[in-house]
């Protein structure tokens, strides 16, 4: 695959009318934003043919970028906010980035047989604190799978939070690496994926474990 055009990335989100970053980040999409998901691709060595997910991809990043990086994966873009998920199937379009953008709940891909225990990595950034994030991935991750949670100066106390989450879910964390302003939390799954999840809609979030 050619090489993609990070730059038109930047300048594409920064310039959607969807307002996919604030309005003080946009300047600094590129140096920011995508330079963030480059540093995370470079830590993540997905198998060929293995089904990789951005959960929460937003305005597609880390997931357009690693999907351009990694291109021997499978890449599935999923956020719940259908103008977002449409502006980030233009994106793909327009740059020929090979992947698949869903517009849907974590809470309903995860109950599908389709998406179940179905992934070996799942990504997340800015989606939800550590104790409701590890329960909305771990549907998605069968035994041995990694999650990747790009987390902010916080991260200690977030691991210490999830700690009932992470026993009840069967995952651990497993290593912590640094990105140019944050880490990346790698958190494996132990096991099946456990009958209890999901949940319904919004208690990850609002009634973590």
């Amino acid at each position: 695959m050619a090489a993609v055009d990070l730059d038109h990335l930047a300048e594409l989100i920064a310039t959607s009318p969807h307002n996919l970053v604030g309005k003080a980040d946009r300047e600094a999409v590129r140096s920011l934003h995508i330079r963030e998901a480059e540093a995370l691709a470079g830590l993540l060595m997905p198998s060929s043919g293995s089904r990789w997910m951005d959960l929460g991809t937003g305005g597609g990043l880390p997931g357009l970028v690693l999907a351009q990086a990694h291109p021997q994966a499978s890449w599935h873009l999923v956020d719940a906010t259908r103008k977002k998920a449409a502006e980030v199937r233009r994106f793909a379009a327009e740059l020929g980035i090979a992947c698949t953008v869903s517009a849907e709940r974590a809470e309903t891909l995860g109950g599908t047989a389709q998406h179940r225990g179905a992934y070996e990595g799942l990504v997340a950034r800015a989606v939800a604190p550590l104790p409701g994030l590890v329960e909305l991935a771990r549907p998605f991750l069968g035994h041995d799978a990694r999650a990747y949670a790009v987390k902010g100066e916080r991260w200690r106390a977030e691991v210490d939070e999830a700690a009932a989450a992470l026993d009840a879910v069967a995952m651990e964390l497993e290593d912590v690496a640094s990105l140019p302003r944050g880490v990346v939390l790698v958190l494996r799954a132990i096991g099946p994926v456990p009958g209890w999840v999901p949940r319904p809609m919004g208690q990850a979030q609002h009634q973590p474990v």
